[in-house]
């Protein structure tokens, strides 16, 4: 099949987006893309051709990875699957800690003494709820029935282990928080013993910034201190207070603005598992 070169009838970034059309930037650097804000007053009469962009995504360390971007235009459908409204299916408080077959520590990451999930995870197989420390961990040293331990202990690792560009301030014993993916959301399990962790920097401006990554894939950036829940958003967060296990909540990223709520799992069509 071959491809057609077809030239463009807009010349601004506000015509662009007059169009219901959407631009994302692709940064070659962190391999991440992320939407332009058309509806910026310094963008709007920006002439799109020659335009040349800098990824401000906030890494791990605190820094900005200035990377160079190469912009895309997407079509309203295309971009549609990327925005909206969705309920987050969140297990009650207590949750167990989910992790996949597939994944591995990258290369070099190991637990070490760190031994924070065995406190803040809850393991169903076990009866262990979250935020108390397993009755099988040794704090110094790790798991004590680690030959037999639980399916679901065997296929959690968090984003630490996961992640390689994840610094050695992000291991859970030294930051006092648990990231772990569920989709495309990220859920962050702070030390109930250091409730202000996530609020000390560089790891407030980090989850910021991972909000504004995640937000165009329908991706929820969240904190759990026992059932306290705050969704971060790419200039803040929204602290939703206890939630409580007939709850869940309900949020949306729309051009760069989050917007999260509480729900009552009935209203949303799901039963205390998250079922529908």
């Amino acid at each position: 099949m071959a491809l057609r070169l077809v030239p463009l009838a807009v010349s601004t970034f506000g015509e662009i987006a007059a169009l219901g059309l959407e631009v994302h930037i692709w940064c070659q650097r962190c391999k991440q893309q992320r939407p332009v804000p058309l509806n910026s007053p310094a963008l709007y009469a920006q002439i799109f051709a020659g335009s040349r962009f800098r990824c401000t995504r906030i890494l791990w360390d605190g820094k900005v990875c200035n990377g160079a971007g190469h912009p895309t235009i997407l079509t309203g459908d295309v971009a549609a699957q990327r925005a909206g409204s969705r309920v987050a299916v969140l297990g009650p408080f207590g949750m167990t800690a989910l992790g996949t077959d597939f994944a591995q520590p990258a290369p070099g990451k190991t637990c070490g003494s760190c031994t924070l999930c065995c406190k803040v995870a809850g393991v169903a197989e076990l009866k262990k709820p979250a935020d108390v420390w397993c009755g099988h961990c040794n704090k110094a040293k790790g798991c004590k029935i680690y030959d037999t331990r639980p399916q679901e202990c065997r296929t959690f690792y968090c984003l630490f282990l996961l992640g390689a560009d994840f610094p050695e301030l992000w291991r859970p014993s030294k930051s006092k928080l648990v990231l772990y993916g569920q989709g495309n959301d990220v859920v962050v399990h702070v030390d109930p013993g250091a409730p202000g962790a996530w609020l000390s920097e560089p790891f407030y401006t980090a989850l910021k910034g991972l909000a504004e990554n995640q937000g165009p894939l329908g991706g929820m950036v969240s904190a759990r201190i026992g059932r306290r829940c705050i969704v971060f958003k790419p200039d803040g967060h929204i602290d939703l207070g206890a939630l409580g296990d007939d709850e869940t909540i309900r949020f949306s990223f729309h051009h760069g603005q989050v917007e999260a709520t509480k729900i009552r799992r009935a209203d949303a069509g799901l039963d205390r598992q998250g079922r529908a």
